[in-house]
């Protein structure tokens, strides 16, 4: 995967023109990693039409008055990573400033679906994928034995490597993580916040401290969980046991997503997406060889506590090289504290104490109304209308 505009073996296609105003070009990858399985019955290519035709259908009805133009945008792959890179059609959309967003674990591209078009306006999109997930290379594998602060570090190594090869030269960029995505996020803004114009934390995995009954919890937890956490401890992931059933995987994910979306609220704009090409876009990222998932495992212990929490890190070294430097604008945006797992609480703690820092520049904490973990899936409008007001009170927009 590389230049942005390169790596196109075959003529861009159109899609819909007599459904979408927009253009959804596709420049698949040259080189020879299709990763064809005949066992799973997945593969990248199935995977870059399947995320199309989601694409497709969500822009579709995530702006139902039109007050947003549907943009234009490509699939591609840039340093390694699944990338789709959103512009809207005006003659000054070059001097939009550039938003990176970055999915969490397990997920993909997808999860911005619903975003797009209200965010299109005001920023140069680019989505781009963890590496081992969705489109996103699956080689070289991914080391064993990492400790988690090294885990951390070859993740956000791939997202410098897309920059590098991207069409973004030296400009300054928002980046937005996602849960582990947002971890991620975190790690690189430690490293490179000279790169970045604002900081943006989505629900991020990680934040608190382990409780001190944490195994008591696990323990006693329902017997399906303390399967997945046996699995967990032994380093196996979901998408292992999704590889392990192979021509029935599909039948899996189905059931998966259907229990989870018993968990979303009632008015979760999820519920409207396409739900066999969100399934299938799943499958086909779970299905694919085991690469960038097994972060998770050297990141995280059972029931998602960091094994090295943002929050300890930021009491224990206010100015050291595990924090971004408090000239870096940050947001930390939740979902509701009724649905949001992530447990809000802890993330106004962490703002908090980032904003005592001396020479703190801006460091803002919302939560966005009725909305999960998955944020933007369950309120868009909502979490559009909080980072545009983020945006706008740290002045970098």
């Amino acid at each position: 995967m590389g230049n942005l505009f390169g790596h196109s073996s075959s003529q861009p296609s159109r899609v819909g023109d007599d459904v979408l105003e927009g253009e959804f070009t596709s420049h698949p990858t040259t080189t020879s990693e299709n990763y064809d399985s005949f066992w799973t019955q997945a593969s990248r290519a199935k995977l870059t039409e399947v995320e199309k035709k989601f694409f497709h259908h969500a822009l579709t009805i995530s702006d139902p008055d039109n007050r947003n133009p549907i943009p234009n945008f490509t699939q591609t792959i840039v340093g390694s990573l699944g990338t789709i890179k959103i512009e809207d059609k005006s003659e000054n959309s070059h001097k939009k400033p550039a938003m990176v967003l970055v999915h969490g674990y397990a997920s993909s591209n997808s999860f911005w679906s619903l975003v797009i078009r209200a965010l299109a306006p005001h920023f140069r999109l680019y989505l781009v994928e963890l590496h081992g997930h969705g489109r996103s290379d699956r080689t070289p594998e991914f080391p064993s034995n990492l400790s988690a602060l090294e885990a951390e570090d070859y993740m956000a190594e791939y997202i410098e490597k897309w920059r590098k090869e991207s069409d973004l030269g030296d400009e300054k960029f928002f980046l937005v993580g996602h849960s582990l995505g947002a971890m991620v996020s975190w790690r690189y803004a430690a490293k490179y916040e000279h790169r970045l114009r604002h900081l943006i934390l989505l629900s991020p995995v990680g934040v608190p401290t382990q409780p001190p009954n944490l195994e008591e919890r696990l323990a006693n937890a329902p017997l399906f969980f303390r399967f997945l956490i046996s699995r967990w401890k032994s380093g196996t992931s979901p998408m292992d046991i999704i590889r392990s059933f192979g021509p029935f995987g599909m039948t899996i994910v189905r059931s998966a997503v259907r229990r989870r979306m018993k968990w979303m609220p009632a008015h979760s704009a999820f519920h409207k997406v396409d739900f066999e090409a969100f399934c299938e876009i799943i499958h086909q990222s779970w299905a694919l060889p085991a690469n960038g998932e097994r972060a998770m495992n050297a990141m995280l212990v059972p029931g998602a506590y960091a094994k090295e929490p943002l929050l300890g890190r930021a009491q224990q070294d206010l100015y050291g090289p595990q924090i971004p430097h408090p000239s870096l604008p940050i947001s930390l945006i939740y979902g509701d504290p009724e649905f949001d797992w992530m447990t809000p609480s802890h993330g106004k703690t962490f703002a908090d104490i980032l904003s005592s820092r001396t020479g703190s520049k801006y460091v803002g904490f919302q939560e966005v109304p009725g909305a999960g973990h998955l944020v933007c899936f369950d309120n868009p409008t909502g979490f559009v209308e909080l980072l545009m007001k983020e945006v706008r009170s740290a002045g970098t927009l």
